[in-house]
């Protein structure tokens, strides 16, 4: 009886060791995958940050030209604001003598 008790110890201590083994075996496991998850969410987050300074850079350039064209358009109808008071009195004088020659046509 001695025997079969220290085949079972025996036994026993092998089993214990072996699911020692394989608790560690799953916890460095579980580890390297929370790290390789980790490392590809890290990744993911830089790729997404430089498509996002992209953009914002991409956007203000934009801004930039509007704002240069804007520029550009307001000095060039300054310039030629002198240009433009000249073909705004045509159709004032034309009204006045359309009234004028209505007024004549009605009293005359």
């Amino acid at each position: 009886m001695g025997d079969r008790k220290a085949r079972k110890s025996a036994a026993t201590d092998l089993s214990i060791q072996e699911q020692k083994w394989v608790k560690r075996a799953i916890r460095e496991g579980i580890d390297e995958g929370i790290a390789e998850f980790k490392k590809q969410h890290k990744a993911k987050v830089r790729e997404q940050d430089k498509k996002l300074k992209k953009a914002l850079a991409k956007a203000e350039q934009r801004e930039q030209a509007f704002i240069d064209k804007s520029e550009t358009f307001a000095q060039t109808s300054t310039s030629s604001s002198s240009k433009i008071i000249k073909p705004n009195l045509l159709p004032w004088f034309l009204l006045a003598l359309s009234w004028s020659g209505f007024l004549a046509y009605v009293f005359l």
